[in-house]
This record gives C-alpha cells, sequence and structure tokens, in this order.
C-alpha cells in the first residue's frame, strides 16, 4: 500500500511538462503548531511541534503548479487518554512523541499574493514513543504510518518570503495506548489532526526573477495590442459613419443647389 502510495505521488510529474522558466526550489517550516488529539485529554499544548521540509515547485501554466518535496516532522502530546472502564475517569498521565520523515505531492493555485494548497504524503520512516506513569515512565517505541493531508494557503510578503496557515489531517496508523487495560476498545486508538502557521522561502535564481518580469512585461504587451487593435476597429468604423454623413449632407447641398436654380 505504502508503495502504491509513492508510485502515485511520482506519476504527475511524469505525465506533466512544466514551463521550466518559472520552476524553482522552496524551504518551508512551522513556527507554531497545535495538535487536537481526539479521545485524549491534553495537560497542556506544547510549543516543541516541529515540521521541517522542501519541495520542488513545478509550473504547469501560469496559475497552477505541482509540488512535490519532503517534510521531517516531530508532535508531542501530553495528558490522559479517556478511559472506557466501568469506574470512567482519566487513566494515568500519558506522553505521545511521533516522529516521521515523509515524502509528499501538493496542487496549488495562485490568487494575487496567496496560494491556496492541498499536499498528502506517506511516511518513509515512521515512530511513536510513548511515556506513561501506567509503563513506570519506561519509554515503549512503535513503528507508526503517517499519512498527511494538508490543506491552507501561503501569502507572499516579499518576492521570496511566505506566511502560512493550514490544517493538517493524518489517516494513516493511529497512535496506540495501554492495550492490555483497553482490550479492543476503540478508545485505545487516538487520531489527531494539527493546526499549524509557518514560513516559507523561495530560492528564486536572478534568471528566474528576470523572466518572471519579462513575461509580466509579455502580458502587459499583449493586452495592449487588444486595446489597440479595439481602438483601430473603432476608428474604423467612425471613419465609416464620417463618410456615410459626408456624403448625405453633399447630397442634401446638391439637392439644395438644385432647388436654388429652378
Amino acid at each position: 500500500m505504502k508503495k502504491l502510495i509513492l508510485i502515485l505521488l511520482l506519476v504527475p510529474f511524469v505525465l506533466v511538462e512544466g514551463q521550466q522558466k518559472q520552476n524553482y526550489f522552496s524551504a518551508h517550516a512551522n513556527i507554531f503548531s497545535v495538535v487536537f488529539p481526539t479521545r485524549f485529554e491534553q495537560s497542556k499544548q506544547r510549543a516543541g511541534n516541529f515540521l521541517l521540509g522542501g519541495q520542488y515547485n513545478y509550473y504547469v501554466s501560469d496559475m497552477f503548479l505541482l509540488s512535490g518535496g519532503l517534510n521531517f516532522t516531530w508532535l508531542e502530546m501530553n495528558g490522559r487518554n479517556k478511559s472506557t472502564l466501568p469506574t470512567g475517569g482519566l487513566l494515568g498521565n500519558t506522553q505521545f512523541e511521533v516522529l516521521a520523515a515523509y515524502p509528499f505531492l501538493g496542487v496549488s493555485t495562485a490568487i494575487s499574493e496567496t496560494e491556496l494548497f492541498v499536499k498528502m504524503g506517506v511516511s518513509i520512516f515512521g515512530k511513536q514513543n510513548q511515556l506513561g506513569s501506567s509503563k513506570g515512565w519506561v519509554l515503549e517505541g512503535k513503528a507508526f504510518t503517517l499519512v498527511p493531508l494538508e490543506i491552507g494557503a501561503n501569502w507572499k510578503f516579499t518576492e521570496n518570503w511566505g506566511l502560512s496557515a493550514s490544517i493538517m489531517k493524518n489517516f494513516g496508523d493511529k497512535l496506540k495506548i495501554d492495550k492490555k487495560i483497553y482490550v479492543n476498545s476503540p478508545e485505545s486508538e487516538i487520531d489527531f489532526l494539527t493546526f499549524n502557521i509557518g514560513l516559507s522561502y523561495a530560492f528564486l535564481s536572478k534568471h528566474n526573477n528576470l523572466q518572471v518580469q519579462i513575461d509580466g512585461l509579455k502580458n502587459k504587451n499583449m493586452q495592449y495590442d487588444h486595446e489597440i487593435d479595439a481602438l483601430k476597429k473603432t476608428i474604423e468604423q467612425q471613419k465609416d459613419t464620417i463618410k456615410e454623413k459626408t456624403e448625405l449632407l453633399a447630397e442634401y447641398n446638391k439637392q439644395n443647389v438644385d432647388n436654388g436654380n429652378t
């Protein structure tokens, strides 16, 4: 399944021919991230939630582009999982860590200075670490497959720098906790999504910047050509109208002269 997803991520880059002059690399990182888990009460939000990555942006038109890259993420949650025991209540304190590296494919469209994007990937490396009072605070590590879907927007406040906001939902493995106590209860599995604010930097070459400016001038020139063509057409129409009115006026004057002679 993981291999199939990786192949699907690469197919669009083989099938679509982009405009090479506009393609570029960029790097991004989350500067603020909040985790929202299901069936888990957090005692506090950790400021350590972290994501760092890079991507190649591949234009398929003036408005749409594909992107592909690699992200490294670390998420941490502290709190208590909700119990399904007859006594109810909450089990002991638990700390989760999720470490993952995943390639991803994205699609985005630009509206003015804002870029709307969707990204999806699958981890090639993933690990879930768990510490808890019920386990004597002994670290327990497990393999973990992260399948993130991220939807967000990136606002460029300079030519190279951008500020992004996004929501990421995991469709891969769920965090599993205290199986011996919960047995097969669904509450032994914890899912999560994150809200993220980040920064991005586009590595635009001087040639690329110059080409973008040239393309902008070409577009303006084409727009001016259309306006000039429309103006020429209007002038020709006005000439025809003036010619018709001149002929009518000449005919009218001729009739007046003929009437005067008679």
